[in-house]
């Protein structure tokens, strides 16, 4: 639903139908143009608020309690950045082209990269990082419940 501010109006109904029902995580665009949202069957989806149009970006390899794709727009709007699991559990980062309709990997997979945020500028984007992931991957294996990953600050330029 989207609606005015001071709600004197009737909002505006967006059907997203999702492959389920419950929709995580609305992150607008900048320009007001899109909002990224993920849904419980492990999509990012892009939905356009002046169409209703929705489209799939990417599919997350496995169900997890934490949420994986962190959504973060770049502030031209030209960019959304997520992360995505791998299967070996380690996450990569993804950028995914407003103007070309395709995302890139950005990371190589041999750390878990999580949590993207673009410069004010847009030229470099954020992200943390770790290298000791792997022992606190398995969250459904109680060996690894007392294994905390260490993160450290990375950044990229975009190119």
């Amino acid at each position: 639903m989207i609606g005015t501010q001071e709600g004197l109006s009737a909002p505006r109904e967006i059907k997203v139908r999702a492959s389920r029902p419950s929709i995580i995580l609305p992150t607008w665009s900048p320009d007001g143009k899109y909002i990224a949202v993920t849904d419980e069957g492990l999509n990012l989806l892009l939905v356009e608020v002046a169409t209703g149009k929705v489209t799939r970006i990417d599919t997350d390899t496995y169900a997890h309690p934490e949420r994986t794709f962190e959504p973060a727009w770049s502030p031209d709007s030209k960019w959304l950045a997520y992360s995505k699991r791998l299967p070996s559990q380690f996450h990569v980062l993804m950028a995914y082209s407003m103007v070309e309709k395709k995302p890139y990997q950005l990371t190589d997979g041999l750390s878990d990269a999580v949590s993207p945020a673009w410069d004010a500028g847009g030229k470099y984007l954020y992200f943390l990082a770790s290298t000791d992931f792997g022992l606190s991957s398995g969250w459904l294996d109680l060996s690894s419940i007392d294994r905390h990953a260490s993160r450290g600050l990375l950044d990229g330029a975009r190119g």
